[in-house]
């Protein structure tokens, strides 16, 4: 089963708000009474402020402050008081949008604040240099990605995060960390998992759901990763596999139904099938028989009908038949050959019920190419299931 990844990424910030328009010249030449304006604009410098000269000689900035790129636009502005920064201020990008409208008040942050990071917006306000209160974040194309309250510069409360597919997660942060029960739904609105946060991790029992919010599978987390018991189940409710996870993959003994009603089981290492595998008709009679290796059949195979009769016995390599085998008939009687990767190839010998030879079939690549009909009437048994 695929894994959820990651409860949620925040992804801060969306679409940028419209970029106040920047000062005309004449405006620009207003200071407050006792400043004088210093510095050129384009084309003749890229700095002009107000100031006036303190006491001890040496220039105080007080009113309005501009900065330009090199090619002439705007790239900074905003009001002095007495030396230190209060009021608005803006930074803008070389096309003239606003990366920062911010407030200060006395050299620090205090009041509405709005932010482009990457082309993504983030807008709040900061209280005394960290962030206060409720606070919004943006995807790229306008859509909400964060929102909820901060409390001395970290988020803090109940939190809303919507993720890029549409989805949405929901629970709390406490010091900025995700904490106590989560829940994620889908695009639709239809719950898609829920259970408990520590620290910022999923750690404890979670359930997941399928789209139509029926169960698809429940189990322990550590750290964000699947450890520990799980158990997943067909879109009926039906249990189809169980077993433990560690580290986010399969591991040790495990019991599964594939989509013909047979039961597998066997032991997982680092996430493959891995060691002695049966499996089980849904009669309860046995299936196959094998070793797995890494996922694949490995090793000698066994195969048998609905009745528990063997039907066919031979090796694979990495998950492809090879060398001899031996299959059986309805009749009682049987065929025994070469496979080469996976085809039956060259000379098979076919044998009645007493174990009497029969007949002779010769293949290449799969495909039958006796010169001559055998000797007396032969059926061939059919493919084993299986791959």
């Amino acid at each position: 089963m695929a894994g959820l990844g990651p409860l949620v990424t925040l992804v801060i910030f969306a679409a940028p708000p419209p970029a106040p328009t920047p000062a005309s010249p004449a405006t620009q030449a207003r200071c407050p009474a006792g400043a004088t304006l210093i510095g050129d604009p384009p084309p003749a410098g890229f700095k002009q402020w107000c100031a006036f000269r303190g006491a001890d000689g040496k220039l105080v900035f007080h009113g309005h402050f501009w900065q330009w790129f090199d090619e002439g636009r705007l790239e900074l502005e905003g009001d002095f008081e007495l030396g230190k920064r209060h009021g608005r201020w803006i930074e803008y990008d070389p096309d003239g949008r606003a990366l920062v409208d911010s407030t200060y008040r006395d050299d620090v942050l205090d009041g509405p604040y709005v932010a482009l990071v990457e082309g993504q917006r983030l807008e709040g306000q900061f209280k005394a240099g960290v962030r206060d209160g409720i606070w919004r974040y943006y995807h790229a194309d306008g859509r909400k990605a964060g929102e909820g309250p901060y409390k001395d510069g970290r988020r803090h409360g109940r939190w809303t995060l919507w993720l890029a597919d549409g989805g949405r997660a929901e629970g709390a942060f406490v010091d900025d960390l995700r904490q106590g029960r989560w829940v994620v739904f889908s695009p639709s609105g239809i719950k898609r998992a829920e259970g408990p946060v520590v620290d910022g991790k999923r750690t404890g029992t979670w359930t997941e759901f399928d789209e139509r919010g029926v169960r698809l599978a429940k189990g322990t987390y550590l750290d964000d990763q699947r450890h520990g018991r799980w158990t997943i189940y067909f879109s009926n409710g039906q249990k189809q596999a169980q077993g433990n996870y560690a580290q986010d993959r399969r591991a040790g003994p495990w019991s599964e139904l594939d989509g013909s009603g047979r039961r597998w089981e066997g032991s997982y290492d680092a996430g493959d099938k891995s060691g002695l595998w049966t499996v089980a008709h849904p009669n309860g009679k046995p299936a196959e028989r094998g070793e797995m290796r890494e996922g694949k059949r490995h090793g000698e195979w066994s195969f048998f009908d609905p009745s528990g009769e063997l039907v066919a016995r031979g090796p694979y390599m990495e998950g492809v038949r090879v060398g001899v085998w031996v299959e059986t008939s309805k009749d009682g009687g049987y065929v025994e050959g070469e496979y080469t990767n996976g085809e039956r190839d060259g000379l098979w010998i076919a044998y009645g019920d007493d174990g009497a030879a029969r007949g002779e079939l010769r293949f290449s690549r799969g495909l039958r190419v006796d010169p001559h009909a055998p000797t007396s009437p032969v059926t061939l048994p059919a493919a084993i299931v299986g791959p």
